[in-house]
């Protein structure tokens, strides 16, 4: 028997068909009511809760969960940033605020944004609402912003833009950890800074709607720079517009593997595809950075179908005196298949090296990058890895 207390009866009743949900009837050891207390505590932002273990006059006994009160609402934040420099291509500087505002009498429902300050300018707002302690969940969005493309003749660079306003909405399921997937579709308009026309297919600006799915799972132990966990996020859908309609698949798959504490084994992958469509130009999958075909200039690559994966170790070495930071030496080999239409496929590799030092706003170093000609390209980088 497991007993929940809560000064908030809202909060209370939740929390018991949660952890009901999750432990159902059976014994459970300190342990796993441990797991399960720590994860509500952090999803749900109260400042801590306790258990005892208490028997009643006929020898029988359970848990008594008790869970600490809000004093007022809570506003979380998390500031992070990014920098990267790199010859011939545009440097880009930002800092990326992250926001959740949890009112008092809430459970796990709260209001989260999300404002971008620098070369890529966006906002993004998100009421997320749980229903009574279960899994299943609703969100609300609207997000506007600016999106810098970028495409090169030999050494020159033409720097467009895209301005998007809109709205989404969702519905699904993963209240838990570290997975959720939704089912929605998102609802907008694209004002493009000229008309582009790319392998016959020219873009205008006008409104879009995308039925989509969206999913994530995350077991890594950092957004910086991970030493163990996988994480896989993408989506799946079909984006509407008034130009031309097409399926489309995204996805970015990244595993951290330690051998010991000096080495740490990594993998990546990231796909897009719109299954054989020719897509216009600020619709093509793009790679082409610091941490996809590091090589390459940024945004190098402009595809209907691109596939990139790559593999390498970080050597970790000992921490800084005075400030316990592990700096590490990382090796990694990137190859990319890339669908240019009617220009066809073609492959290009990437082989790097470079000193990382996770801080509190990212994985900050140096790299320098060869690709399959043995071209090297020197990048400063501040984000994530």
């Amino acid at each position: 028997m497991l007993v929940v207390s809560s000064p908030n009866p809202s909060f209370q009743r939740n929390a018991q068909a949660e952890i009901h949900r999750t432990i159902g009837d059976r014994a459970v050891s300190e342990k796993e009511l441990e797991n399960v207390l720590s994860g509500i505590v952090a999803a749900t932002a109260v400042p801590g809760a306790a258990y005892e273990w208490q028997q009643d006059g006929s020898g029988l006994g359970g848990y008594n969960v008790k869970f600490a009160e809000r004093p007022t609402d809570r506003i979380l934040v998390r500031v992070s940033g990014q920098y990267a420099v790199s010859p011939g291509e545009p440097s880009r500087f930002g800092v990326k605020l992250s926001t959740a505002v949890i009112p008092k009498s809430a459970y796990k429902a709260q209001i989260l944004s999300t404002a971008n300050i620098g070369y890529d300018p966006t906002l993004q707002v998100e009421a997320y609402k749980p229903f009574d302690g279960s899994q299943y969940f609703i969100a609300s969005q609207v997000f506007g912003g600016r999106t810098h493309f970028n495409s090169y003749t030999g050494p020159d660079r033409q720097s467009d833009t895209r301005d998007r306003v809109g709205g989404a909405f969702y519905a699904g399921i993963g209240t838990w950890r570290y997975a959720q997937l939704r089912l929605g579709a998102q609802a907008g308009y694209d004002s493009y800074s000229r008309n582009v026309v790319v392998d016959g297919i020219s873009s205008h600006s006008g409104g879009f709607t995308a039925p989509e799915a969206r999913w994530i799972v995350n077991h890594q132990d950092s957004g910086g720079l991970p030493t163990r966990g996988a994480r896989s996020e993408g989506e799946a859908g079909y984006f509407l517009r008034t130009t031309g309609d097409y399926p489309f698949v995204h996805s970015d798959f990244s595993k951290f593997q330690p051998l010991n504490r000096d080495v740490t084994l990594f993998a990546t992958n990231h796909v897009g595809t719109s299954f054989g469509r020719k897509l216009n130009y600020f619709d093509q999958f793009i790679a082409g950075d610091q941490t996809n075909m590091a090589a390459f200039r940024y945004q190098e690559f402009h595809a209907n179908t691109l596939v990139t994966a790559g593999s390498g170790v970080i050597l970790h070495g000992r921490p800084i005196r005075h400030v316990s930071s592990h700096p590490g030496l990382a090796l990694w080999y990137e190859v990319g298949r890339f669908d240019a239409g009617s220009a066809g496929w073609s492959t290009r590799q990437s082989t790097s090296i470079g000193t990382l030092f996770p801080t509190q706003l990212g994985a900050t170093g140096v790299q320098v990058s060869f690709d399959e000609k043995g071209k090297a390209r020197f990048r400063l980088m501040l984000g994530s890895f």
